[in-house]
């Protein structure tokens, strides 16, 4: 099949973006559609489909890694261009374009922990200070939630009499594609996952904060999110906002997802079976849990490597 040279790089990408829009989540299209507008475009709207090859794909990859992109971005982009290609090559004929030995050789994606004396700082402020901030905090620190799951939870997702959450929805600010109103909007969605679907029992001491907290604000509607009491989502950039200014007055910067990765490494430094932190954290694979949220600080392999047994010399 002869390629249609009256159909441009960027007629496909709509054309395989609408295609996938039946099912994929709105979250995931949101994606699509930006990386497609943003990176894509700029790109390959000079380039004329039938004359693309590797070279051009390299050349376009290498420019994208100069700009210092995440390696999880660089992925997204490579995913969805690949998408994009093998969609033109089956509709229109557009020359195949190898993706085998196009590689990334970009970092993976290194995430802080928090040190001591970082965890110290929070929990002097969260434990003091009973609100919706040091709420939000803990519950990123010492249950794994992600930021979108907290501001998603209702008070009907916690039972305080077993100690568990229910995570079962997150939330996440989208660009609305009508703009009826306005450009993007707070949206719930379910997990991206199923087994993002979990049950996370709380350590007695967060429980005791949990408690104090709903009996603090007077609880008067299971179905009010637990962050504002009310009906109203507070935004997850809000909740980001004012941990980075209480990091700030500490005299420390690190991001809030660090929190879910310090709770993953504390719990495997406490003895916490893998396994069920893999499910508490919402993971399909141990392996995840391991190789992307478990990050062993030296103190602890040296109190590990001393297990070691000293040989008997006779």
């Amino acid at each position: 099949m002869q390629a249609n040279i009256n159909k441009d790089m960027l007629t496909i990408s709509k054309e395989w973006l609408e295609l996938r829009r039946v099912y994929i989540k709105y979250s995931t299209y949101i994606k699509y559609k930006r990386l497609i507008e943003l990176q894509l475009t700029p790109f390959f709207q000079e380039c004329h489909i039938q004359d693309l090859n590797e070279q051009i794909v390299v050349q376009f990859l290498q420019k994208k890694m100069e700009g210092h992109y995440s390696f999880s971005m660089m992925a997204s982009i490579r995913f969805t261009l690949k998408s994009i290609l093998n969609y033109g090559e089956y509709k229109y004929g557009i020359p195949h374009i190898d993706f085998q030995f196009i590689k990334l050789n970009t970092k993976k994606d290194e995430t802080k922990v928090l040190t001591s004396f970082q965890i110290q700082c929070l929990d002097n402020y969260c434990f003091h200070h009973v609100e919706s901030t040091s709420i939000a905090i803990t519950l990123g620190l010492y249950a794994g939630l992600r930021i979108g799951e907290i501001c998603a939870l209702q008070w009907k997702d916690i039972d305080l009499s077993l100690g568990i959450i229910n995570v079962t929805k997150t939330v996440q600010r989208l660009e609305n594609t009508d703009q009826t109103y306005s450009k993007t909007s707070l949206m719930v969605f379910e997990p991206k996952t199923e087994t993002s679907k979990r049950q996370i029992p709380l350590p007695d001491f967060m429980l005791r904060h949990l408690y104090k907290y709903y009996s603090l604000i007077g609880v008067k509607d299971k179905n009010h999110y637990i962050l504002s009491n009310n009906e109203r989502i507070i935004d997850p950039r809000t909740i980001q906002y004012r941990f980075k200014k209480l990091c700030t007055e500490n005299g420390f910067s690190i991001n809030f997802h660090s929190l879910r990765h310090t709770y993953a490494t504390n719990c495997v430094e406490s003895g916490i079976e893998i396994k069920s932190l893999s499910e508490m954290l919402g993971h399909s694979d141990i392996a995840i849990t391991l190789n992307r949220y478990v990050h062993s600080s030296l103190k602890f392999k040296q109190d590990q490597i001393n297990k070691i047994r000293q040989p008997k010399i006779s």
